[in-house]
């Protein structure tokens, strides 16, 4: 029983009162391991390039998480909407299969910057009460106020 991969060398000796015999095999046994499974991911909005880390595979299954597949080593996807998907890759071999997640989050659509007032002239003091309808999709907000107090606000 072989319990680490490798290659192993096998020696039979033999002997009777004549004499002695040797017969070596270099690198006659050969034993595998279970693939080691990894990924990178490069985001770039909705597109997503997938980098295949794994070692000692033959053979690889990818699920995006929005229900596409690909046996490709390196692929590429694009998804349709925005949101965190759990991607999972599979390397298999002679040995056996081993898989690991990650998630990606995609934002396939920058966000929209977008704002109405109440009124926007009057006389002093002239209080003005802003509403932000920017795109659902904006994940921070910084306000500039030139003149105004405050000058700037982030909520």
């Amino acid at each position: 029983t072989y319990n680490t991969a490798g290659m192993y060398d096998v020696t039979l000796i033999v002997s009777n009162a004549a004499g002695m015999s040797e017969s070596t095999q270099t690198s006659y046994i050969v034993v595998g391991d279970v693939p080691v499974a990894g990924f990178n991911s490069a985001v770039d909005g909705a597109g997503v390039d997938f980098t295949n880390t794994s070692t000692d595979a033959d053979s690889y299954l990818w699920d995006f998480g929005d229900g596409e597949t690909s046996t490709e080593s390196d692929p590429s996807h694009t998804y349709v909407e925005d949101g965190p998907y759990t991607v999972s890759l599979t390397a298999t071999n002679e040995c056996g299969s081993v898989t690991v997640t990650d998630v990606v989050i995609i934002f396939a659509d920058a966000p929209v910057a977008f704002f109405t007032a109440n009124q926007t002239d009057g006389c002093v003091p002239f209080t003005v009460n802003f509403e932000n309808l920017s795109s659902e999709n904006s994940e921070s907000f910084e306000w500039s106020f030139p003149g105004g107090d405050p000058s700037s606000s982030t909520d």
